[in-house]
Order: structure tokens, then sequence, then C-alpha cells
């Protein structure tokens, strides 16, 4: 696979998972849009804004953090908010079109829109924003253009993937527990074996066939053995909740098929199969985002170079765990 596929594929990931409705990349962990300390971050960033102010976000996804600041200001007195994504967006699923709050008529979010080819005049943004979202596609050209349509006066302010951060851990114990079960005959290729098995145990003779079947026997243990050593993972991983789930949405497949069938569960757990290979494109593209030190320097010195100074670091942290870096700076 070539970069530009590499790209390509996990936009078309991000494409999907947007338009299946979520707010942010963290939404079993989140109800919400974040936590209470990544809320107050951005009400202490709004605080600096006002009604002739222009923003852009990079990477605004459905619009969770437009929306959110939108709330934060009195009706009429919001800035201008604007988002870009590189994946594609459905309107329907925008936060901004799920409630009525006047600021949000304010709002214009565009998708298939890379950071290196904004699309916007010159020097037109005062303030730049990202969640999670800038340090995917910080790349020479996306600098250059993100520094063109920025204003002289401008401030910046973006939480990025910090390594060893919470959600840094959990992607890393979530891509060892896929890569086990995508393996060549562990959990998923027998999960598949156990399809006509289960159609075939839904009548009694059916049963009675299997039981002196050997073969189907030990598809049967293989599979039940598998599933022990994925709980047994799962236990011994800082952050292994994750095989808990994958568990229940495979049991649900399999569970269903003396109702569906043996087809229709085969197309069932590929789909399961698809989204497990999407989210596992999606948590090795955040582990090769996330920046350690030596990272966030070559970030804030990009910023200072360019007139943002001084540039004010900090880790954000929800729950007590570490959620990312927090980077603000002014050019006057």
């Amino acid at each position: 696979m070539t970069a530009a596929q590499a790209v390509d594929e996990v936009e078309n990931t991000w494409s999907r998972y947007w338009a299946e409705g979520h707010l942010h990349s963290c939404p079993t962990s989140f109800a919400g849009y974040y936590g209470p300390q990544t809320q107050a971050f951005w009400r202490t960033v709004a605080r600096a804004l006002g009604p002739s102010d222009a923003v852009l976000e990079l990477g605004c996804g459905n619009a969770g953090l437009l929306a959110l600041l939108g709330e934060m200001f009195p009706v009429g007195e919001a800035p201008s908010l604007m988002g870009v994504d590189a994946a594609a967006l459905d309107n329907s699923q925008l936060a901004t079109q799920r409630n009525s709050h006047p600021n949000h008529a304010r709002i214009c979010v565009m998708g298939r829109t890379r950071f290196d080819s904004l699309g916007l005049e010159s020097a037109s943004v005062t303030a730049l924003i990202s969640q999670f979202a800038f340090e995917y596609g910080a790349t020479d050209a996306a600098w250059a253009e993100v520094l063109r349509v920025l204003a002289p006066t401008a401030r910046i302010a973006c939480v990025v993937h910090k390594s060893g951060s919470l959600l840094d851990c959990v992607a890393r114990d979530e891509l060892t527990l896929i890569r086990q079960v995508a393996e060549p005959g562990k959990l998923l290729e027998l999960a598949g074996a156990m399809i006509p098995l289960l159609d075939q145990a839904s009548t009694a003779e059916g049963r009675e066939r299997l039981s002196a079947d050997s073969a189907a026997v030990a598809i049967k243990e293989n599979y039940n053995s598998s599933v022990q050593s994925v709980l047994a993972l799962g236990q011994a991983l800082p952050h292994g909740g994750y095989a808990d789930d994958l568990l229940r949405h495979l049991t649900a497949v399999l569970g269903r098929v003396g109702v569906a069938g043996v087809a229709r569960s085969l197309d069932e757990l590929a789909e399961l199969c698809q989204g497990l290979d999407e989210h596992r494109v999606r948590l090795e593209a955040l582990r090769a985002a996330a920046l350690d030190t030596a990272g966030l320097d070559i970030f804030r010195e990009r910023l200072e170079q360019n007139g943002f100074s001084p540039v004010s670091i900090s880790v954000l942290h929800e729950r007590g765990e570490e959620m990312g870096w927090a980077l603000e700076g002014i050019r006057e």
C-alpha cells in the first residue's frame, strides 16, 4: 500500500465512523463531548473570542466541538465558527443539526477538505482550534496552508494525542485484542466455521448428527477455547475491556443464526470483521500520531517560529488520567 492509499484508507474509515453519528472519537468512554476538564479548557478558549472572530476547527468530524462552543456564547455574540474534515460528512449527523440553538446557524462545516487545501482566503482566520485531529495530518504542506489562512493577529488552541496517555494505552490494548482474534485459525475464522453448525443445531435431528461428527465437535471445542483465550487476554491487559464488547457483538451474531440463516449470518460476521478492521486502522493512526515530548517540541517550535510566543503547554486530564497535550499560543 502506498502512502497516498494509506491516507485514503484512514479517511474512508473515518467517513464511515462519522456516518454512524458519533460526536467524537471516544463514544464508549464519554457520553457527551468528552469530560468536564476538556470542556473547561474550551470554555477558557471561548472567553477570549467574540463576534468579530473567525474560528476554524481542523478535523471537526460531526461538529461536536463547534456545537459546544456555539452554546457558550449569548445569542448573537458567538464568533463565526467553521470546521473542516478530510472525511466525508453527512449533514444530518452533525451535532449542529441535533438541537435548535440559535448560534448554530452561524456554524459552517466542510467535509472532504484536507488540511493542506483549505480553500479559504489568506489571513481570514483569527483563531485556529483542533481536538485530536491536526496531529494526524500536520505535514509541511498542511502547516504552510494553515499559516496562510491565519491572520497576522491570531490565536491557536489545540488538544493533541499524547504518547502514553489513556487514549494511547487503550488503543494499544485494543489493537492487541483485534490482532489476536483476526489471526488465521483464531476466533473470527472459527466463528465463521460455527455458523453452519449452529444452523444445523436448530433441529433435534441436526443436533444428533453433530454430536457424532468429530470434525464439528473439534470446531466447537476450538471456538470455545479461543473465546476463553480472548477473555484471558482482556483480563491481563490494563485496558482490556474491549474483549467483552467484541465477544458480546460476536455472540449476538451467532445467536441469530437459527433465525437469520447461514447466508445472512455470514454477511453479519463479515460486517463485524470489516468494522473491526476499520477500528484497527483508526487505532493505528492514533498511535502513530500521538506525540512524545520530542514530537511536541517540534510542534511548539513550528508555532514559535511563526510568531506564536509564548506557547503554553499543559497535560489535559480526565478522571485522573492523562488525555492529551493542550497547546495555546497567541500571535499579536
